[in-house]
């Protein structure tokens, strides 16, 4: 266990697991960009509910 956390050995995550920030990040922008694509310009509704 101490060779894994120094770097000596291989590591215990896979490489292409990704990373959970960066996972929930992009999830949140695509879900932020489906809301934006259904709310109209002059919308006031649509504003309030993207603002949440």
């Amino acid at each position: 266990m101490v060779n894994h956390i120094c770097g000596r050995s291989h590591s215990l995550v896979p490489a292409e697991r990704p990373h959970m920030l960066a996972k929930e990040l992009r999830m949140d922008l695509v879900y932020a960009e489906e809301l934006s694509d259904q709310t109209e310009a002059d919308d006031n509704a649509g504003r309030q509910k993207l603002r949440r």
